[in-house]
């Protein structure tokens, strides 16, 4: 959710895959002017720093979306056997410095993850850190450290899928870490409204009892209703038209 009011926008940015930039191209041109008075905008870089997506070429197209958030959209050459060439890859969330540590132990020890610690620098030369949290098959949420300042988590969220369902509600709830009276209309007071929900939501990222970052996560089931679900319109060319 990334458009409502308040504007909720990403401190870091989302990286995509589709399968072909050229393509993508032609179709942002094709809108840019309709949306020329918002904070549309779009540009070819090349990979400089910290590869998220090894496997893609190294270039890609940063896209600025009318509210204002990233995303970087590349292009795998050859993808991997049961891997969509168009899909969510990665979120990039930014953190203080001194915090991926914690906030990588945070996953391992409450959700199971696999995590890694990636050392970077950044301009001025300093040396920081990433953690990066597997969501799935190559799915991945960065934390990158940086030195300036970290804006305050404006209300979106990200969904997982996890098969420990009711291991997971237990846990969270034992250390008081649910996110209770969310805006939604799902309610999971109890594991019983969890299971009849599908969901719960966790937001805080603790170390001890210190919140080191925000962020909503909607914990799904795997018999939530969009688990799995097919997806339409998945290919840029295939249904989409612009009108002038």
């Amino acid at each position: 959710m990334l458009c409502r009011t308040p504007l909720q926008v990403v401190g870091g940015h989302l990286g995509l895959v589709m399968p072909s930039l050229q393509e993508l191209e032609e179709r942002l041109k094709r809108v840019s002017s309709t949306l020329a008075d918002t904070k549309f905008s779009w540009k070819r870089q090349t990979v400089n720093g910290t590869k998220y997506i090894p496997e893609a070429l190294d270039e890609y197209i940063q896209v600025t979306c009318p509210w204002g958030n990233q995303f970087r959209v590349y292009q795998v050459p050859v993808p991997d056997e049961g891997i969509p060439e168009l899909s969510v890859r990665y979120v990039e969330e930014i953190c203080h410095r001194g915090t991926a540590v914690h906030i990588a132990s945070f996953y391992s020890k409450y959700f199971e993850a696999l995590t890694r610690i990636i050392d970077y620098h950044d301009p001025s030369g300093e040396k920081l850190h990433i953690a990066r949290v597997r969501m799935g098959p190559k799915q991945h949420v960065f934390f990158k450290e940086v030195t300036e300042e970290v804006p305050e988590w404006s209300g979106y969220h990200i969904a997982i899928y996890i098969g420990a369902f009711s291991k997971l509600y237990k846990r969270f709830d034992e250390k008081e870490l649910l996110h209770k009276g969310n805006r939604f209309s799902d309610n999971y007071d109890t594991l019983e409204d969890a299971l009849r929900c599908h969901q719960f939501r966790v937001s805080k990222i603790r170390a001890d009892k210190r919140t080191v970052h925000v962020l909503e996560h909607e914990i799904r089931s795997l018999n939530h209703p969009s688990y799995m679900r097919p997806l339409v319109n998945r290919f840029g060319g295939y249904g989409v038209s612009v009108t002038h």
